[in-house]
């Protein structure tokens, strides 16, 4: 008797990547030129920009296109040097480490120091690899407004203090992306829920273990944008401190549609829609 294979779902964006990447080592697309825009790419898949914007990420970590915010997505992938090169990393397999081979190399948002204060804030390491930005935000979303305004009406005097002097310094702070989660961890700490807080720290973990999550915000998380967030972290701290559960929850809630914005930005264009 022959047994049943187990059925593995592929993520929409591998799809999307797994097609586009095929036409680029085919040669449809060459070597340095322009990928068709966001929206031409949607359109054509017929799928959201949003599904697109992950794919595009993808492939830049596997070395087959590289993102220029202001100018478009290029194909950095040579088919001539790469013949019969499998397709792998994290669009076959995204619980393996990527390699980017074509990417520009960044500077990560975490230094050494910085990810070990991280991890050892956060606890045991949970797989992320299969996370997407767009995911992790959307987690964000449904937890964290309410986890303000429960810190609104639980928290002590000592725990509003503590989170209205770490939503300040955000942009001066030399790791501002260790300080952001200290903020949002003192906050879920102070909702008085151990099952919401812990929740919390699983999904800030899962946000740092995201491969696609890292790349994105890379592009669009520059120094400015700390400066942004900063105000957006006092408006919740400010309505914490004062006890106001609605004030609270609306201002966590802007504060993560104004990240999913900011993360949604056009690659060739980013003052577009």
């Amino acid at each position: 008797m022959s047994t049943l294979q187990p059925v593995v779902a592929t993520r929409l964006y591998r799809m999307i990547s797994q097609q586009i990447a095929t036409k680029i080592r085919a040669g449809d697309f060459a070597l340095q030129s322009r990928l068709p825009s966001e929206r031409e790419l949607a359109t054509s898949l017929q799928v959201s920009r949003t599904s697109v914007r992950e794919a595009l990420i993808a492939l830049e970590l596997e070395g087959y296109v590289e993102v220029r915010v202001g100018s478009g997505v290029y194909v950095t992938y040579d088919p001539a040097q790469h013949n019969n090169t499998s397709f792998s990393g994290v669009l076959s397999a995204a619980s393996h480490p990527v390699q980017a081979t074509g990417a520009r190399h960044r500077k990560p948002l975490l230094d050494d120091e910085a990810a070990a204060q991280m991890a050892t804030m956060l606890g045991k390491s949970v797989s992320g690899s299969e996370m997407t930005p767009f995911e992790l935000i959307d987690v964000h979303l449904l937890l964290e407004p309410e986890s303000a305004a429960l810190a609104a009406r639980h928290a002590t005097q000592e725990q509003k203090q503590g989170i209205l002097d770490a939503a300040y310094g955000l942009q001066a702070t030399e790791t501002p992306a260790l300080h952001n989660i200290i903020f949002h961890v003192a906050i879920a700490d102070a909702s008085g829920n151990a099952a919401l807080a812990t929740t919390i720290r699983n999904v800030w973990q899962l946000r740092g273990e995201s491969q696609l999550y890292s790349k994105l915000e890379d592009h669009f998380v520059p120094r400015k944008i700390w400066q942004v967030a900063e105000q957006e972290h006092i408006d919740v701290a400010q309505a914490i401190f004062q006890a106001d559960r609605v004030k609270a929850r609306k201002a966590m809630r802007v504060h993560f549609l104004e990240i999913r914005e900011r993360l949604r930005q056009d690659f060739g264009n980013p003052e577009a829609d």
